[in-house]
């Protein structure tokens, strides 16, 4: 009896040496050019938040499996399933949402996964052109058909404030309460090159963005919208 509790705790002190030690601070690209993820480790579960782009973050949660890690990442509404590693000091990740697949090496800046990530995150910056009213007025599905404006989505803009914030205005919410006031609705937005990122409390939204003869192009991967600068 004494024999087998003395390999009992030989084999537990045998996984714990071998467990990964995944605490830490680390930057990369993953959902965007720049972002940092921390990671912290109790006994076999994880938790963890991204940082995109200095203002926008997600909390995920996960489990530790000696030298892995796995779970589940909501971005945009999407349960993107993650599965990563250590190699060195580079935590490797792969990640998949039904068909698309995404394969990320984020190296370790620190073993505190309380450290700042401010100054490894990519600069937040506000493209001017966007700021404006910009009325939907077309929408294609990623095969490029058009798909027809109704409901609720009929008249419906953007409202861009040069301060980083910005609203949407719903024309037919209108004809219910009359007197609506859709500013009191704010949220953040950010640029990053040609990457719009809208911010608001329920859901973060990314897009590839244009501006071609008065009219601002939002391309994600369920398809692009159209939409037109009111008053031009």
């Amino acid at each position: 009896m004494q024999c087998a509790r003395v390999f009992y705790l030989l084999m537990l002190c045998y996984t714990q040496a071998f467990t990964q030690n995944f605490d830490g601070l680390y930057v990369g690209t993953l959902f965007t050019e720049k972002n940092a993820v921390s990671i912290r480790a109790t006994g076999s579960l994880i938790a963890g938040t991204i940082f995109l782009n200095a203002q926008e973050r997600v909390v995920f949660f996960g489990n530790v499996s000696k030298d892995t890690i796995s779970g589940t990442m909501i971005i945009d509404q999407e349960g993107w399933v993650f599965n990563g590693s250590l190699f060195e000091d580079s935590l490797i990740l792969s990640l998949k949402f039904n068909d698309h697949v995404k394969e990320s090496k984020l190296k370790r800046v620190s073993p505190n996964p309380s450290k700042n990530p401010v100054k490894f995150l990519g600069k937040a910056t506000l493209d001017l052109r966007l700021v404006g009213e910009w009325v939907l007025w077309k929408m294609n599905d990623k095969n490029g058909s058009t798909l027809p404006i109704k409901g609720d989505m009929e008249g419906m803009s953007y409202v861009i404030i040069s301060d980083g914030t910005y609203f949407l205005r719903f024309p037919s919410l209108l004809k219910i309460k009359p007197n609506f006031d859709f500013s009191s609705l704010k949220n953040s937005w950010i640029t990053n090159k040609s990457r719009l990122i809208l911010v608001s409390s329920s859901m973060n939204s990314e897009y590839d963005y244009e501006i071609k003869d008065n009219n601002l192009i939002l391309k994600h991967e369920t398809g692009t919208s159209f939409f037109r600068k009111k008053g031009e």
